[in-house]
């Protein structure tokens, strides 16, 4: 309803903007882009670009090009990308352009072909240079069947439901993260001199749909950081997996705002890490709606944070001694939204809590926390082994695999 309402808004102010600057249908056909009204916004912006003189915006001509792909119009789409493309952006914007899912309606076309075959010179050098031409080949079709099911599962494409690919995409997701490990494990992380720019984009993507399995992602992650230092992986792809796994792991605070409704570590300094790392948008650009923070309201938003944390640990910690599992589970959950603060113990009792309630519900979330666990390099399987409240989740194939993970990845304690 929101989305309408915001429509019918913006149509109204249509007849205001016609007649009015070139920037005013700039900004009509970029509201209209945010909410997805990919013609309307495709048709304003080539008003915009026959109405302005010069000085155009590379990102209002990537804009278009994306509407026009989301109308499955690769023709237009493809010129408003080479007027990006002459505007002067490098190689690495194009490998971005390469992966970008909003261009998945023309992919298969001969003009999406025929737009890289021209433009590209890193992908036509690259495959000459490379050290495991072979693993970079299989990369790509590992990381095209993973676009292909997920765009599946969205129920974007070919008008199936998303419970019909939900099991298949678990399926895909496994058996590429465990290809991936098997090649980390042969040449180490899939770098550009390995496996080319697109290689290790494809590696990085599988990896980040890996969070059945934490201690890979942290493994990856940290063979990344490594790699970052010399120019070896891409800045934004690092930035993406560290905030993810912090997200999926309930590790740490996230550094770059990649996951909505997570704690950023010194936020007031947001903008310059994401600018370092080479975001190209701020967090206004990446929101739409976001307010930077001062030093001293990042202080204050961490000290409530603080507070949230303890009162609801206390209380937690209440219930659970009075055996009012379903109460505790609710305050252990408040816990676990404290990223920066959160305990090993808190996640251990959280996951205890979900498997004594014993739904379906949260035995899924009992092992979610447990994987969490797993992200600590916990493996007191033992303590585990003996705590009755995870009796239930013995047979669950959810639990065994995560603690065959754990046996496979962390040391004994």
């Amino acid at each position: 309803m929101k989305k309408y309402l915001t429509l019918l808004f913006i149509l109204t102010y249509v007849a205001f903007v016609q007649g009015q600057s070139s920037s005013s249908l700039a900004d009509l056909a970029d509201s209209l882009y945010r909410i997805g009204e990919y013609q309307s916004a495709a048709d304003n912006y080539e008003a915009y670009f026959s109405d302005a003189e010069e000085n155009l915006d590379v990102g209002h001509y990537y804009n278009a090009a994306v509407a026009f792909a989301q109308v499955n119009n690769a023709g237009k789409s493809i010129r408003w990308l080479q007027k990006a493309v002459d505007g002067g952006v490098d190689d690495d914007y194009l490998t971005e352009v390469r992966f970008d899912l909003n261009f998945y309606p023309i992919r298969h076309t001969e003009e999406w072909k025929s737009f890289f075959d021209k433009n590209t010179k890193v992908f036509n050098t690259e495959a000459a240079s490379i050290m495991y031409p072979h693993i970079r080949h299989e990369l790509m079709e590992l990381w095209q069947a993973d676009q292909y099911y997920r765009r599946l599962i969205f129920g974007r494409y070919n008008g199936r439901p998303p419970n019909e690919v939900g099991n298949v995409t678990e399926a895909v997701d496994r058996y590429n993260a465990m290809r991936v490990e098997q090649i980390i494990e042969e040449i180490g992380w899939p770098t550009y001199d390995k496996v080319g720019r697109d290689g290790a984009h494809a590696a990085w993507n599988i990896i980040q749909h890996a969070v059945f399995n934490p201690p890979l992602m942290k493994q990856s992650l940290e063979m990344m950081e490594e790699a970052l230092a010399s120019g070896q992986v891409d800045g934004v792809d690092y930035a993406y997996l560290y905030d993810r796994f912090q997200a999926v792991s309930n590790l740490g605070k996230q550094r770059y705002g990649i996951v909505r409704h997570v704690p950023i570590e010194d936020e007031h300094e947001l903008e310059r890490r994401r600018k370092e790392i080479g975001f190209r948008q701020s967090m206004v650009e990446y929101l739409g709606a976001y307010t930077p923070l001062t030093e001293s309201e990042y202080k204050a938003k961490e000290s409530d944070l603080a507070n949230s944390y303890t009162s609801n640990l206390e209380k937690g910690k209440v219930a659970l001694d009075n055996q009012n599992y379903e109460e505790a589970a609710k305050y252990y959950k408040k816990v676990l939204s404290c990223n920066g603060h959160i305990q090993t113990e808190d996640i251990y009792n959280a996951a205890r809590l979900q498997a004594l309630l014993n739904t379906p519900r949260s035995n899924f979330q009992a092992i979610r926390y447990i994987r969490c666990l797993s992200a600590r390099g916990y493996n007191n399987l033992k303590r585990m082994d003996e705590d009755s409240a995870f009796d239930n989740l013995r047979d669950n194939k959810g639990y065994m695999e995560i603690v065959g993970i754990i046996k496979k990845y962390n040391s004994e304690q």
